[in-house]
């Protein structure tokens, strides 16, 4: 039983190795600015990820969390074993929390003092486990099996052409610069509904939770795809489908 625990531990991880490498292709190939950090117990323990300013030469010193605003961001936890972290690895790993959960960066200098600056940065967080160690919104899992190695070998893009790059890289660019999608007045009751329905039914034991953050989430993604079919209000139809995919997520 415990051979059949460790090749699983280990199939788990080599999906998730090439999973990481793939996705980490794709974003340097789709995006201007990319960022893949591997993480392990001794390079979370030996490298100082925070910005740090250096007084005796009056400069800052850079660090990997030391990136313009709009870089993607793939931490891959697939390299993480059992280990001890040291005072630098848990100092690393809460400012990798609170980059998740805040989209902040405490920069250090010294005498107490940390200045918390903003950054806009998507992030994509890889794990072997059953969930991410660093905060998620969404979690989309991964049923490993030997056709997932075998699709996830190889180059990304060796099946898109340059003028299909271009293209995905400029639905990209257009979908970020969109304006919100709105919402309607009878679509903003049917949500209300929906909310107050939740509520209840967690009330009564039926569902375990549902937060506002959660009904956020959704909002979040349904105002999303709607966007992304060049909607400039948020439908019945985009609300259901994201309801359904993200169902399926969990």
């Amino acid at each position: 039983e415990k051979v059949a625990s460790g090749r699983k531990r280990d199939q788990d991880r080599a999906i998730g190795r090439a999973l990481a490498n793939r996705v980490s292709e794709g974003m340097r190939n789709l995006f201007p600015r990319a960022l893949s950090y591997s993480l392990s117990v001794s390079g979370l323990n030996s490298h100082r990820l925070q910005p740090k300013k250096n007084h005796c030469l009056n400069i800052l010193n850079s660090s990997v969390l030391q990136f313009p605003a709009l870089t993607h961001l793939l931490f891959d936890e697939t390299n993480l074993t059992e280990g001890q972290l040291q005072e630098t690895g848990v100092r690393n790993m809460d400012l990798l929390q609170k980059l998740c959960k805040t989209q902040t960066v405490p920069y250090d200098f010294d005498y107490g003092v940390e200045i918390q600056l903003p950054t806009d940065s998507p992030i994509v967080v890889i794990s072997a486990g059953t969930r991410a160690l660093l905060p998620v919104d969404l979690c989309v899992p991964i049923v490993p099996n030997e056709a997932n190695l075998t699709e996830l070998s190889g180059d990304p893009f060796s099946r898109v052409s340059a003028a299909q790059g271009e293209r995905l890289r400029g639905v990209l660019y257009t979908l970020r610069s969109c304006k919100p999608c709105t919402i309607g007045e009878e679509m903003a009751a049917k949500l209300e509904n929906y909310y107050v329905e939740q509520r209840r039914v967690c009330s009564d034991g039926s569902r375990t939770t549902f937060s506002p953050s959660h009904f956020s989430l959704l909002l979040l993604l349904s105002r999303l795809m709607a966007q992304s079919y060049g909607e400039a209000e948020l439908s019945e139809a985009r609300w259901e489908r994201v309801r359904d995919l993200v169902v399926v997520a969990e």
